[in-house]
Order: structure tokens, then sequence, then C-alpha cells
């Protein structure tokens, strides 16, 4: 008996393919519908509980389902086969834009959870789905997401298998190219919620640990010819860091490299902070001018008076890219 994703798979591909707006691989049809269906594994359970709440406002795909969270749910979907599509070793060439594809999948998907609303086919129960857990890892957040792109298959599988052992469960299948990893539980008591958060915890330490390198925003500064007190600098710094961090969004990194000179560094770990990386960083830069303030303010070492508290030598954003940035009036850029 064919499963709901089954049908929304089959159904999408063919409508793209008869349209004409990609050419699949020589036989890879089957393929190429396996893997938008395991694309859709674990977002459906999103789907169809509002699709059951909602009230069909037209008679035909081109109306919406009457619920706001129907049409939420939806838009996700579409957006991961899209994404799938876009992606796919199966196909050979694309010859409409991303709008397109996404339009038009939209458009077959709701004709399929229509005649399902209706009562039209015959799915097969979801006892079977019981049996397994489906995490797509771009669904748990900007850390997971984020590092998942970067790190190796062999380290994330290993991961996922120790964070699925940690929540009682065994990894049965991890797909590097959906990121999507498929669990069985090893106790009656396991549960989705266990095995995501054990995959996000374990990942995490992982960023901690320096294993893998999310993108950021970082300089080094030279420091005035001031001495300081032992240990005052480093314990200045760490507070600073310790000061951005409270908030949860973000990582920061202040520590000192050379004689002279120390690093700072932003790592977003939401999405939200990725967006305001900038001002984060602007923040970090004042939180240490402000501690380097307080320590010069207790007897120092004459330094002259028109020397920058912190000078900017390097930054890098997000992308690996420079940025040119508008210092501020107590910070000049050495060439």
């Amino acid at each position: 008996m064919l499963t709901l994703e089954r049908l929304i798979a089959e159904h999408v591909l063919g409508a793209l393919v008869q349209r004409q707006h990609f050419r699949v691989a020589h036989a890879s049809h089957d393929s190429l519908r396996d893997e938008l269906e395991f694309a859709l594994v674990p977002l459906m359970p999103s789907v169809t509980p509002y699709l059951m709440a909602a009230q069909a406002t037209a008679d035909d795909a081109d109306g919406g389902f009457g619920d706001r969270n129907a049409a939420e749910a939806l838009a996700v979907m579409v957006d991961s086969l899209g994404e799938r599509l876009s992606n796919s070793n199966h196909i050979d060439d694309i010859f409409v834009d991303d709008a397109t594809i996404r339009r038009d999948s939209l458009r077959a998907a709701r004709q399929v959870l229509l005649r399902y609303m209706r009562g039209e086919f015959e799915i097969a129960d979801d006892a079977s789905d019981k049996s397994r857990f489906v995490i797509a890892l771009d669904s748990l957040g900007y850390l997971v997401a984020s590092s998942a792109a970067r790190l190796t298959e062999p380290l994330l599988t290993l991961t996922l298998s120790d964070a699925g052992t940690a929540a009682g469960a065994v990894l049965e299948r991890f797909d590097a190219a959906t990121r999507i990893a498929t669990f069985s539980p090893a106790t009656e008591r396991t549960s989705l919620l266990a095995i995501e958060e054990s995959v996000t915890g374990r990942v995490a330490a992982l960023v901690a640990s320096g294993q893998v390198a999310l993108p950021c925003v970082e300089q080094v500064f030279e420091l005035p010819a001031t001495r300081f007190a032992r240990g005052a600098l480093s314990t200045a710094l760490r507070e600073a860091a310790m000061t951005l961090e409270r908030n949860g969004q973000c990582r920061a990194t202040c520590e000192k490299t050379a004689s002279r000179r120390i690093r700072l560094a932003v790592t977003p770990l939401t999405e939200e902070a990725a967006q305001r990386v900038d001002a984060y960083f602007e923040e970090l830069v004042a939180l240490v001018e402000g501690a380097l303030d307080a320590l010069t303010s207790t007897p120092p070492s004459p330094a002259p008076e028109s020397e920058a508290a912190i000078s900017q030598t390097r930054r890098r954003g997000a992308t690996g890219e420079a940025r040119a940035t508008t210092p501020k009036p107590r910070v000049k850029k050495v060439h």
C-alpha cells in the first residue's frame, strides 16, 4: 500500500517532468522519486494534523486549505522539495527558475493532499513509522544545520550514532546528501524529542571544542604600549566575552595572540544572531575597550595620549572575505 509521502513525491515529479521543467538523468526516475520521498518523511507529521483540522476553501489545487498553519507547513514542505530538486545528482538539466519549480510543486502537492483529505486514497497505516524516527538535521536550528554542512561525513555519522545511543536509539541510516538521519528505538521509552535534544547537544559540544568552525566575524587588534598587571588583561578579556555570551545567541572569543595583539571573534549560534552578527561584534569591541579603559585607569605605564586603546589589523566575516569597517573614534586601522 502506498504512503502519502510516496504519492506526493510521484505526483510532483510527474507534473514537473510533464511540464519539461528539467531532464531526469537516464534510468534515474525511481531514484529521484525516492530522494523526494525521503525528504518528505520527517516533514509530514507537521503537515497532516493541520490538514485533518482544516476545511478546504477551494475545489482545485489553486486554493488554500482554510488554515494558516496548514499553509505554512505546506510551504516548508515545498521548500524542502525544491531544495532537493535543485541539488539532486539525478537531474541532468534544469530549464526553469526555482520559483517556477516551487510554484508547480506546490500545486501538484495540493492536488494529492486535497484528494487525501476527501478520502480518495487508501494510504498505508502510520503504525510502521512508529518503529523508527526520521530527523532532518537542517530542521534542528541554525547551530545543527550550519555544523552539519561543515563536518566531515565520518565524524557527523559517529556523532549521530553516539547521540542516538545516549537517547536510547540506534542510527539505522544517514543520508549525507539530504542530511536526514533515521533511528530505530532501543527501548519503549525512546522518543523523537530525546533524540533531537541529544543530537543538538552532541553537535554543540563539537562546536564548543573547536572540532567544527562555524561562520564568524573576527579581527586582530593591537594593544597600546601600556603595561597591565599580571593576569589583569586575561581576566578582562574573559569577562568581556562572558558578558556578550549571556544572551546565549553567540560565542565570543577574546584571546591574546602575541605580546601586544589580541583576537576578538563572534560566532553566531542562532539564525537571529547570524543576522545581527556585526552588531554583536561591535558590542564586543566596546566591551573590550571599556575593560581596557578600566585597566589603564589604575597606575599605568605611560603611553602616548593619542594612541588608541586597540588598533584594528584584520577583519574577516562569515564568508571569509575581508570587510571594510568604519573605525570607532578610539580605533585606528594599522596598515
